[in-house]
């Protein structure tokens, strides 16, 4: 189930309502000035992408929320993922009962080996948060997986000389997935997933800038 629901989750089509609920996203209308994406309007075309369609400017309702968006303006607006897992709750939590994910660094995401709880621990810097439920931040854990692999110097992405961003699907935040699509939509082109890897389109290098403030520079070049 969960297979088939994230993927809408992250193209924008349902969207969090919070307390763990989830219902449809509101109707927008995405303006590249050469055409335009519905979003949630009751049509779409398979061939696009679900919850998506196609139309004419002529098309446009009253009731649609028309927006015009870029990828670098909406990063702007991000924090850096090391100043959300920073800004988590402080754990009293015995650090030495815990169970982390990654045992080559022993750091980052851990958890009780018989509970459900999880947390982010850098021992060196003593810091030990607590995740916030996905009740809370829907996206913590992928917040979470990004932080991990920047400070075990692992990268988050690969950003192509043909300007594509590869970038690794697991642990990939949804809102920042629907950030990245962005500048590939205003050349008609969605993402595309080969390998465990998101293919982002039409990325510039000011962007990738951006994006390494945000992911930790864990954003590498081919």
């Amino acid at each position: 189930m969960w297979a088939l629901f994230y993927p809408l989750l992250r193209n924008g089509v349902v969207d969090c309502a919070g307390n763990d609920y989830y219902a449809i996203a509101s109707q927008v209308v995405l303006d590249f000035n050469t055409h335009l994406y519905a979003v949630n309007d009751g049509n779409f075309d398979d061939k696009i992408c679900v919850g998506y369609n196609r139309i004419e400017r002529r098309d446009i309702k009253d009731s649609h929320n028309v927006l015009r968006l870029s990828t670098l303006a909406l990063l702007k607006s991000f924090p850096s993922i090391e100043e959300v897992v920073l800004g988590w709750n402080n754990s009293i939590q015995d650090e030495s009962v815990l169970k982390y994910h990654n045992k080559h660094i022993k750091a980052g995401i851990a958890e009780l080996i018989n509970g459900t709880s999880r947390y982010f621990v850098i021992p060196s810097k003593s810091i030990l948060k607590e995740l916030p439920g996905r009740h809370i931040n829907p996206d913590a854990y992928n917040i979470a997986v990004c932080y991990e692999r920047s400070i075990g110097n692992d990268y988050n992405g690969i950003y192509t000389k043909s300007h594509e961003l590869r970038m690794n699907s697991f642990g990939l935040p949804f809102l920042l997935y629907r950030a990245l699509m962005i500048d590939g939509l205003s050349i008609q082109k969605f993402p595309t997933e080969v390998n465990g890897m998101v293919i982002f389109y039409n990325i510039s290098k000011i962007v990738i800038k951006e994006l390494n403030r945000i992911l930790c520079n864990s954003i590498v070049y081919e």
